[in-house]
């Protein structure tokens, strides 16, 4: 049986993907891609509930469950240039990105609970790069107006280039449960991607379904 929230919370993912990837078309520069390895010893996502399950003993909150992260991702960094506004006039800046794409991750579990790693794009301040999962977090760079619905995920994480460590949250259904997660891991892999390489790829590929979706 389908479960409406989560439903729902999977169409949030998909339009916050397919924003932030149109957005990130609009410009672009060299990318420098790695591959992490998760260091597992440092890598978990504690699953809790405020949801009160009652007994022959009392009623109760389900304990929190911890589940390991292990295995390997692609880190993409890039700077972007974005005009605020929409003429060839108006000023512009330059904002420096980090996207997280799993290659052999290993969730143990989390998943069938529905926690969703971290996809959506992060934006550097000051030595941190800071993510939001709201569609809108992008757009507003740009000058756009843009009003938020509902509960999204967060995170924020340090790269120096060798050395990945990332602190978020996924709010799940927004309701009853959420997640807590940290992963920390070294990079084993590096390259500079030409464009379109990296971050820009990821456009192309929301330009796309977007495109078979209209053809359909």
């Amino acid at each position: 049986m389908l479960n409406p929230l989560r439903t729902l919370k999977n169409s949030k993912s998909r339009l916050a993907g397919g924003i932030c990837s149109l957005l990130i078309a609009c410009a672009s520069h060299q990318a420098q891609a790695s591959l992490i390895q998760l260091d597992a010893s440092q890598s978990q996502v504690t699953y809790s509930s405020t949801f009160v399950i009652c007994d022959a003993f009392g009623c109760a909150p389900p304990a929190p469950q911890t589940f390991t992260l292990s295995g390997a991702l692609q880190v993409d960094v890039q700077r972007k240039t974005f005009t605020v506004g929409f003429l060839p006039t108006d000023p512009t800046i330059e904002v420096d990105l980090i996207q997280f794409t799993p290659v052999a991750l290993n969730l143990n579990g989390a998943d069938a609970l529905g926690f969703s790693f971290p996809t959506f794009v992060g934006i550097l301040n000051g030595n941190t790069y800071v993510g939001k999962e709201d569609p809108c977090t992008l757009m507003l760079l740009q000058g756009v107006s843009c009003m938020s619905m509902g509960s999204f995920g967060d995170f924020e994480a340090t790269y120096d280039g060798h050395t990945l460590s990332v602190e978020g949250t996924d709010p799940n259904n927004g309701i009853f449960d959420s997640f807590r997660y940290r992963f920390v891991g070294q990079s084993i892999a590096s390259q500079t991607v030409p464009e379109p390489g990296g971050l820009a790829l990821t456009a192309l590929a929301g330009l796309a379904a977007i495109r078979r979706r209209r053809q359909r």
